[in-house]
């Protein structure tokens, strides 16, 4: 069960949000919070939430201060910033700031949904930013050292996130769900959403399938 926070101050969307994702997603929790200080109390009582979306405009403490408060204090979480327009400053800016996407609120549900089942498996999703910001790593990722999977070009025509294949290359290690997560600094859930969806994108049904399999088609190093 992943835990996904929404943290807007108007009730209503932020209330019809909720009621929208939880419908569409049963595998996620969902709670809210109206302002930048009940988001932050939330997080202190549960630390290892997955991902939370932002509103740009709020009161007192806006959305792209509480994104940067958050990616220094919880950088295991995924960002979203949700807006009321679609100005492409704004999705910019959270991009840089480290979100992992921006959603304005007039997109359909179908896409918003789409959106949060991406930036859960891993991924991005700036629709109005170009492809070259789009196929960037995930905020919040090392870069690969030497030895570690391919280079973000090779990585992206692979259908895989660099942070999928990040979590591959540990698991070659040998390294436990735990252990990767303590490596990467994120919550152990989400370590097993990247192996559900590497698993899946590799046809494979067990640890030893996925390796052999990476191993043929030169996704891990030699």
């Amino acid at each position: 069960m992943y835990r996904l926070l929404i943290v807007d101050d108007h009730p209503i969307y932020r209330v019809g949000l909720r009621i929208t994702l939880a419908r569409n997603l049963p595998e996620v929790h969902v709670a809210d919070a109206a302002s930048a200080e009940l988001a932050l109390a939330y997080f202190r009582e549960f630390p290892d939430t997955d991902l939370v979306l932002i509103d740009v405009r709020m009161p007192v403490t806006d959305g792209f201060a509480l994104l940067r408060q958050l990616g220094d204090s919880n950088p295991q979480v995924a960002r979203l910033m949700i807006s009321g327009d679609d100005n492409p400053d704004h999705a910019l800016r959270a991009q840089r700031l480290g979100a992992a996407g921006f959603l304005p609120k007039s997109m359909p549900v179908g896409q918003c949904v789409a959106a949060v089942r991406s930036v859960l498996s891993g991924g991005l999703w700036f629709p109005h930013l170009s492809g070259q910001l789009a196929a960037q790593a995930v905020p919040g990722a090392s870069p690969c050292p030497p030895g570690k999977p391919k280079a973000a070009s090779e990585v992206v025509s692979s259908a895989l996130t660099l942070r999928q294949l990040e979590v591959l290359w540990l698991l070659a290690q040998g390294q436990s769900n735990k252990g990767i997560a303590r490596s990467l600094n994120i919550a152990e859930r989400t370590v097993k959403a990247h192996l559900s969806a590497t698993f899946e994108f590799l046809g494979a049904r067990s640890r030893t399938q996925a390796l052999l399999e990476a191993a043929r088609r030169g996704l891990l190093a030699d």
